[in-house]
């Protein structure tokens, strides 16, 4: 795995935004009468409507994560965490644990938005998000394509 800094615009879309009988089970039923049972587990249907502006994709996508208590704080919490980031010795290295990573970013547990994004933000690999997908396509919303953010990469 390495910690790395990546535009929005080069990071996976999700497949699926959901998690059936949870917290997001709302945003997955109104995503799945959207886009339909099929398009909504693809890729690039999301992609789509996202590219596209799809006013009711925005809609039930804004209205349904920015009610989750991690929205609030979730776009500062990423900025700060990345811009942390940039100063770590572990940024870009191959690393066999996550422990380096998580002792380097000890000092600032008392920020919980900016600990969160250190230690469980965004976990991809070039093509699949494995963890985050929903902060993920909350901060496409608020940020553009070109903007940077902290991504652990798994290899």
């Amino acid at each position: 795995m390495t910690y790395q800094i990546r535009p929005l615009g080069s990071l996976p879309w999700p497949s699926g935004l959901g998690k059936h009988g949870s917290r997001y089970g709302k945003l997955e039923h109104e995503l799945r009468a959207l886009l339909g049972d099929d398009d909504f587990w693809d890729t690039e249907a999301h992609r789509r409507a996202f590219v596209s502006g799809d006013p009711d994709y925005r809609r039930i996508v804004l209205k349904e994560l920015g009610q989750l208590p991690w929205s609030a704080d979730v776009v500062d919490g990423v900025d700060a965490a990345t811009a942390l980031a940039r100063s770590s010795p572990l940024l870009n290295q191959p690393l066999d644990s996550e422990a380096p990573w998580l002792n380097w970013a000890a000092p600032h547990r008392d920020n919980y938005p900016v600990w969160a994004w250190l230690t469980n933000g965004l976990n991809a690999s070039d093509t699949v998000i494995g963890d985050g997908r929903h902060r993920l396509t909350y901060l496409r919303y608020h940020r553009p394509p070109e903007h940077e953010v902290l991504v652990r990469i798994e290899t």
